[in-house]
């Protein structure tokens, strides 16, 4: 469930996780006013930004006035990843929300390949587990990807690539045994992860 669950109330947007309406002032330059709707439950900042620029799409950028969220720790996060308080829809977006947790960043050393003779930075560490976790309040269902497993998510994963719309774009059908040996070469490839 979303940290905010933001739905069309009447003339405005109203929370109900908060169970009250959002105090936000409509722009005439397709902008918003978001006033600090007072204490905030973890992740409730972002969920609710991402719920209001898809329930109204022509916002160009939400404003939350530093008067009243410099308080926050949600919002100071989010200001600084923007640079101000004023969140643009496309800069928002932009952002890392989607990571379940911090990204791995890569190290800054060098590597040498002596097969190809060259440098080239190291790769960050793999991810495992989950990798990315959002709220879709068109379903009203979270969605989240996580690494393949070959040992439980094989016999998933070869009705997946034999559906004939995926087959048609994959070019990737076969038995459990070729999905398998397929979902180990991408575990143990540099270059991708199932």
């Amino acid at each position: 469930m979303s940290g905010a669950n933001i739905v069309h109330s009447g003339y405005g947007l109203r929370c109900e996780k908060l169970d009250k309406p959002l105090n936000l002032g409509w722009g005439l330059d397709n902008s918003a006013v978001l006033h600090w709707p007072g204490e905030l439950p973890t992740g409730w900042l972002c969920d609710a930004l991402d719920q209001i620029f898809i329930a109204a799409p022509q916002l160009s950028a939400v404003v939350l006035p530093w008067s009243e969220w410099c308080e926050e720790p949600q919002a100071l996060t989010l200001f600084g990843q923007v640079q101000s308080d004023i969140i643009h829809r496309s800069a928002f977006w932009q952002l890392p929300l989607w990571l379940s947790s911090p990204a791995n960043r890569a190290s800054g050393k060098m590597v040498f390949d002596a097969e190809r003779e060259i440098y080239f930075p190291q790769r960050p560490p793999r991810p495992q587990g989950e990798v990315y976790r959002r709220y879709d309040p068109r379903i009203r269902r979270m969605l989240s990807f996580r690494i393949a497993d070959p040992v439980s998510d094989a016999e998933r994963f070869t009705r997946w690539m034999n559906d004939p719309r995926v087959e048609y774009f994959w070019e990737q059908s076969g038995s459990l045994e070729v999905q398998i040996a397929y979902l180990e070469r991408q575990l143990t490839s540099k270059h991708a992860f199932p």
